[in-house]
């Protein structure tokens, strides 16, 4: 079953990937790859028409990759057991949602094209 473009972009932007893995991949998340059909560039032009400020978090909630403010701009960074992993810092936010949506991409085994 094809997944349609607007679906795979909301999923990734609204962090509901297992409901596209559930809904589309029969559960089986190594089928996601092989389906994803969405671009990088589709994927922020929709972000920026939503407004990258939207995708800003006030604090992690769970493990992943997480974009926050910061006293010098924005940051990015892995959570993980409830510790930053990591973290990389821009003094602009389109750089930092792009460096986080790369990297949640890559998270899912996705393509970054």
């Amino acid at each position: 079953m094809t997944i349609p473009s607007a679906v795979q972009i909301d999923a990734i932007l609204a962090d509901k990937m297992w409901n596209l893995v559930l809904r589309y991949c029969d559960g089986v998340w190594g089928a996601l790859p092989g389906k994803w059909t969405v671009s990088f560039e589709q994927i922020v032009e929709e972000a920026k028409r939503r407004g990258l400020e939207s995708f800003i978090s006030a604090k992690p909630i769970n493990e992943g990759y997480w974009l926050q403010e910061s006293d010098g701009g924005y940051v990015v960074f892995f959570y993980e057991r409830g510790i930053r992993a990591y973290a990389q810092s821009f003094a602009r936010l389109e750089p930092a949602f792009r460096y986080w949506l790369a990297n949640e991409l890559e998270s899912f085994q996705l393509p970054k094209n």
